[in-house]
């Protein structure tokens, strides 16, 4: 308990202000993001992304975790409870060796898969190994360096990945603690995601709204504790599925997560921004049959723009397409438009009236998001520059006391 006598909080402040106590913003990589929603970056607190399964969460915090890494230079320590340490660097590999193509914010994925025959560099090939028979030439330089890249940083990535014994909270609270004292390094810790967390002993009468709240309730309390960020992935009650328009609601079965965090942020399909041929049957359709028949007739790729275009939004609205359909869509596109906006932000800083969220594209099969406008017309992929790392004279992998090579592709 506070001491009431000699409490004296206002004289702390003064002097964590005067010795300049309050660390520097940590930036996303996302200039927009930082900018113009977060006042210049991350900050120590709590901050929660949610959303629907298959937008692109891992992907978009994976993305976040490697700048920070490299050109953040800060120790990262993400905790994987749903894909391997494995599965991830293949897709940080994927997203970096991608950003090497030439003309890569134009790149058409579908097409390339379509004139080559050897494999794209998907973090899922690339896990499949065997470099020299799969990939061609010109995509093994560009995996070279890639991975010279990631060596580069992945000392500062520290990943957390068990799979078969997830942690409970109380054991991550610990580890990060322990590591916080042992090596005086204040990390950004990310969990991905928050309901894979085990329960903790003791709490196994509790629900699992209870579960998540305690959880929540303890992340909190180490980012003050330790004066770091903590970065959650939470997914979204059921019902928030079938809507196009997100709200606090989706946490309602999730904990007090819009309560506790100090940034909330929330992750959807951009509806506004997907462009089908026109409807004009008035019954329901189903929006995935309808293009892709068409598709199959005309033998040609799927999808294809043609004639009069509209919005799936306006789909949704005027001819009723079914919000289900339209998921099942927008899940096939190669490229898909994601809005990425802020519920809640309790150090002031929120979007502009004139921007009622942040515009991402998702290259799915690379692993990248990129900025774009509300449009749609201009955008640009936030892949840090690679000027100093050619496959010629860079090692992959090497021993950080010799600097030797010790593995070759």
């Amino acid at each position: 308990m506070t001491n009431l006598m000699t409490n004296n909080v206002y004289g702390d402040f003064i002097k964590s202000i005067r010795e300049e106590d309050t660390p520097n913003p940590i930036s996303t990589g996302f200039l927009l993001l930082d900018n113009v929603g977060l006042g210049s970056g991350l900050y120590n607190g709590l901050y929660v992304l949610g959303a629907t399964s298959g937008l692109g969460k891992t992907t978009f915090a994976l993305q976040i975790a490697n700048h920070i890494a490299s050109h953040e230079n800060r120790k990262v320590i993400y905790y994987a409870l749903e894909m391997s340490a494995n599965e991830l660097i293949a897709k940080s590999l994927s997203r970096i060796a991608w950003s090497l193509t030439e003309d890569h914010d134009t790149y058409n994925p579908i097409q390339n898969i379509a004139q080559h025959s050897d494999l794209p560099l998907t973090a899922r090939n690339i896990m499949r190994g065997h470099i020299k028979e799969n990939f061609s030439e010109e995509n093994k330089k560009k995996l070279r360096t890639a991975m010279a890249y990631y060596n580069s940083f992945s000392e500062n990535m520290i990943i957390s990945s068990p799979l078969t014994k997830r942690p409970s909270v109380d054991e991550i609270v610990k580890e990060v603690t322990d590591y916080v004292q042992t090596t005086k390094n204040n990390p950004v810790v990310f969990v991905d995601y928050l309901q894979l967390l085990r329960p903790v002993e003791g709490n196994h009468g509790y629900t699992d709204k209870q579960a998540v709240t305690a959880a929540v309730n303890k992340l909190k309390l180490l980012s003050l504790s330790l004066k770091i960020p903590v970065f959650v992935i939470s997914s979204f009650n059921r019902s928030s599925y079938s809507s196009i328009d997100v709200d606090e609601t989706a946490f309602k079965e999730s904990g007090d997560i819009e309560y506790t965090a100090d940034v909330v942020f929330i992750m959807e399909n951009d509806f506004n921004r997907v462009w089908i041929n026109d409807i004009s049957s008035g019954r329901d359709l189903n929006l995935v049959d309808y293009e892709q028949e068409k598709a199959i007739e005309q033998n040609r790729d799927f999808p294809e723009k043609e004639g009069k275009q509209i919005t799936i939004a306006e789909a949704i609205k005027n001819h009723r397409v079914t919000i289900p359909s339209a998921m099942r869509y927008v899940k096939l596109l190669p490229e898909k438009a994601i809005k990425l906006s802020i519920l809640k932000n309790r150090f002031g800083d929120m979007l502009p009236p004139k921007m009622p969220y942040i515009p991402f594209i998702l290259n799915a099969p690379y692993s990248v998001f990129g900025q774009t406008t509300i449009d749609g017309d201009k955008v640009k992929y936030n892949i840090d520059p690679l000027d100093d790392y050619s496959y010629e004279d860079i090692p992959i992998y090497t021993n950080p006391d010799t600097h030797e090579k010790d593995f070759e592709i």
